[in-house]
């Protein structure tokens, strides 16, 4: 871990979150796919799943060629409000790890009354013109994230998403040629999306896995449309 010591980096009285990485690149999953962004890639994640590739969020597993780098940096809300300022991509994407992990613990600022660093951080960049993004596992929930305008929850086995209501997309990652899909209890999606995990041996989405997901797109439960999502960024080579 690294304290950013850079002009601007932070302020005395800032919360500062501990960020992986800040990059641009194409949107390679979901139903925005192929769009610009520039992703806030969060430390750390509250789960431990085995099949996880980025060695931030899981750094004992067995990670792939598109796995990020472990460091990580703090980060303050002007510093990170300072990069979408600097960057030309119209949309942002909050992924990690799990984002709302820190997100959901931000400090109250005392000049704005009950408003938390975490709304101020999220109502500036929508102030810039921004589109907002969430990526999460849907485990921690909090009031900020009504602030996002794309919020993708990616459900994990065993782990009960707690988030009531409607999302824009439902992301369901499928791992075996056995994988089913399940309905989460009382939510309900514009978009419900299949990824097959990525095989990080042969950089390709695993072929079991994906024979599972074209055999859903065709035999769907009724009333649920699925669409296909394989990971567009890795096969490009993208970050």
């Amino acid at each position: 871990m690294t304290v950013d010591t850079a002009p601007g980096a932070h302020a005395s009285r800032e919360s500062r979150y501990a960020i992986n990485e800040i990059f641009e690149s194409v949107i390679g999953e979901g139903p925005f796919t192929g769009h610009q962004a520039l992703f806030i890639r969060f430390q750390g994640c509250n789960l431990n799943c085995d099949f996880c590739d980025t060695a931030h969020a899981q750094p004992k597993a067995k990670v792939g060629s598109h796995a990020r780098s472990p460091e990580w940096r703090l980060r303050s809300l002007s510093y990170l409000i300072n990069r979408v300022r600097e960057s030309k991509a119209d949309r942002v994407v909050f992924t990690g790890g799990e984002p709302m992990g820190q997100l959901a613990m931000g400090n109250i600022i005392p000049s704005l009354g009950q408003v938390n660093e975490s709304e101020q951080l999220l109502r500036s960049i929508k102030s810039l013109g921004r589109v907002l993004h969430l990526e999460t596992n849907g485990t921690t929930t909090d009031s900020v994230m009504d602030l996002f305008d794309v919020v993708t929850i990616s459900p994990k086995k065993g782990h009960p998403v707690k988030l009531i209501g409607h999302v824009v997309e439902i992301r369901t990652l499928i791992e075996t040629g056995e994988d089913t899909w399940h309905p989460v209890p009382g939510l309900g999606a514009d978009f419900y999306t299949l990824s097959p995990v990525w095989d990080t041996e042969k950089n390709e989405p695993y072929y079991p896995a994906l024979r599972r997901c074209l055999w859903l797109l065709e035999n769907p439960p009724r009333g649920v449309t699925f669409s296909l999502s394989v990971q567009l960024h890795k096969l490009l080579n993208l970050p």
